[in-house]
C-alpha cells in the first residue's frame, strides 16, 4: 500500500519541465498582444497535492482555459493595456465552466521591462459557487 502512495505522488507531480512547458505554450499564444506569464510556486504546489488533495489539474486543462481567454477576449486585455489604464495590480479570478477550473491571476505591468503580466497565482477544481473569491473580480469563460 505504501508503495503504491509513494508511486501516486511520484507520478502525479508537475515537474519543472511541466511547468516550463506551459509557461512556453501560454507565452507564444499571448505573444501577439504582448503578455507574459509567471506561474507561481504555489500553483505547482496545488497540482503537486502538497496540500494533501487529489491532483485534480493538468498543464493541459490550464493551456486550454488560457487558449479560450484568449480566442475570446484578447483583444479586450491587449486594448486594456494600451489604454494606459493598467497602471496597478488588477486581481480577478478566471473561472472555466466546462472544467470547473478556477485561476485566480495578477494583472499587472512588469516593474523592468513595462509590459503587462498575468500572474497565475493557484488553482483550482471547484464550482464557482463553492469557490472563495473575496476581493477578487470573477471573469468567467463560458465557451
Amino acid at each position: 500500500m505504501i508503495l503504491n502512495e509513494i508511486l501516486n505522488e511520484i507520478l502525479n507531480e508537475m515537474t519543472q519541465g511541466e511547468v516550463s512547458y506551459m509557461q512556453r505554450e501560454l507565452n507564444a499564444i499571448y505573444k501577439p498582444i504582448g503578455i507574459k506569464f509567471v506561474i507561481t510556486k504555489h500553483v505547482m504546489d496545488r497540482v503537486n497535492n502538497t496540500d494533501g488533495r487529489e491532483k485534480t489539474v493538468s498543464p493541459e486543462e490550464i493551456i486550454s482555459t488560457f487558449k479560450k481567454i484568449y480566442n475570446q477576449h484578447g483583444s479586450k486585455f491587449e486594448n486594456f493595456y494600451k489604454s494606459g489604464k493598467l497602471n496597478e495590480t488588477i486581481k480577478f479570478v478566471i473561472h472555466d465552466r466546462d472544467s470547473n477550473l478556477n485561476i485566480p491571476v495578477a494583472y499587472e505591468i512588469d516593474k523592468i521591462t513595462h509590459l503587462p503580466v498575468l500572474v497565475l497565482l493557484t488553482v483550482m477544481k471547484k464550482e464557482i459557487s463553492k469557490f472563495g473569491s473575496k476581493g477578487y473580480g470573477v471573469f468567467e469563460i463560458t465557451v
